[in-house]
């Protein structure tokens, strides 16, 4: 993996595209040089200003792909990526975006809230920039009609990026210094996930942490509850059967009737929610499910394809080895030269003839 430096982060920012192996392998490389983090959020707060406005989007879910990968075993970097997030969304609110990025970023927002990926104060800011944003838009649209004018033309159609927020006011080269920090192992590099498309699809696979917690939670479903079905079970059956009410002969049997089934008719009532929500979260986790194995069979293929890479080059290493060693075994032998002390007379023949 190449070294970490400005201008190569800089270049890999300019040839990322909305693919998902482009911006795993960026995500994946920027983890693996994870002790530059501060520089690799300034690089890339700078270079989204600097973005067309159609591959802003792109740059948000590098973002999303590296803080979700380094939240749990490095924190340092989702924060890091926090000090400039309100300047981000400030700055996003200010372009003229089309409904769908627009779309894609209010879900992004909303997975990072879900997640708990930064801290609550930067997911409050974000909220209250982005959120007033996405109220004006709403609005826009309620009053356009196809009889609308076209917008004018000096309305803004971009917004320079304000200046990374310094919360300390310490100078840049103090605020983006760099700390030690051990490379990350590869198959913890390898667990990514990323949004292409800002849909329910494989652009977001959950953390492998949190569908093991969804299917524990089935294990508590309705549909598992014993003591609720052993309940309903024992139901008296001429509680369903409309022509047991001909063999009421008194008022208090009447009333006792009544009474059971109140308490029936609550408990099927509770029962009949619980199922309906325990429906709605197996249909979550089968999405979950689906997508977790989507982004696996991805990293699958990404990785078999990096696998070949290496193998071609070690190929090639191998290749200039045998050569080189064939080389060297070609040469001729150096003869042996003479020795100081073969060329030289000694002190005493020196001094005594």
């Amino acid at each position: 993996m190449s070294g970490f430096s400005e201008t190569s982060l800089t270049v890999k920012l300019s040839e990322l595209n909305p693919s998902a192996p482009s911006i795993q392998g960026v995500s994946l490389w920027l983890l693996h040089h994870r002790k530059h983090y501060q520089t690799s959020v300034k690089v890339w707060y700078k270079e989204l200003g600097n973005t067309k406005n159609e591959r802003k989007l792109t740059m948000l879910y590098l973002a999303n792909d590296v803080v979700q990968n380094a939240r749990k075993k490095y924190p340092e970097i989702p924060k890091e990526f926090g000090t400039v997030m309100r300047s981000v969304f400030s700055h996003l609110a200010a372009l003229q975006l089309d409904h769908k990025t627009e779309a894609s970023l209010d879900r992004l927002v909303k997975i990072w809230k879900e997640r708990q990926i930064f801290d609550k104060k930067v997911t409050l800011d974000i909220e209250k920039v982005w959120g007033k944003r996405a109220r004006l838009s709403a609005k826009a649209r309620a009053r356009s009609s196809p009889s609308s004018p076209p917008p004018s033309k000096k309305e803004r159609k971009h917004s320079p990026l304000p200046p990374s927020p310094s919360p300390n006011k310490e100078p840049l080269s103090d605020l983006f210094s760099d700390s030690e920090d051990p490379p990350p192992p590869l198959s913890e590099e390898l667990n990514s996930h990323c949004d292409t498309n800002g849909q329910t699809s494989p652009s977001f696979p959950p953390d492998s942490d949190d569908l093991i917690s969804a299917l524990q939670q089935l294990e508590a479903s309705a549909s598992s509850d014993a003591t609720v079905r052993e309940l309903i079970a024992k139901l008296p059956p001429d509680m369903s059967d409309l022509s047991s009410v001909s063999n009421i002969s008194s008022e208090d049997q009447a009333r006792d009737q009544l009474k059971q089934l109140e308490t029936a008719s609550s408990l099927l009532v509770e029962y009949n929610k619980r199922l309906q929500e325990e429906l709605r979260d197996r249909t979550r986790v089968g999405r979950m499910v689906a997508d977790f194995l989507t982004a696996q069979k991805d990293l699958l293929v990404q990785t078999e394809e990096r696998l070949d890479v290496y193998r071609d080059k070690l190929d090639k290493v191998n290749q200039v080895r045998t050569e080189l060693e064939a080389h060297l075994a070609s040469l001729p032998d150096i003869p042996t030269l003479p020795t100081q002390a073969d060329t030289l007379p000694s002190t005493e023949k020196l001094f005594t003839g």
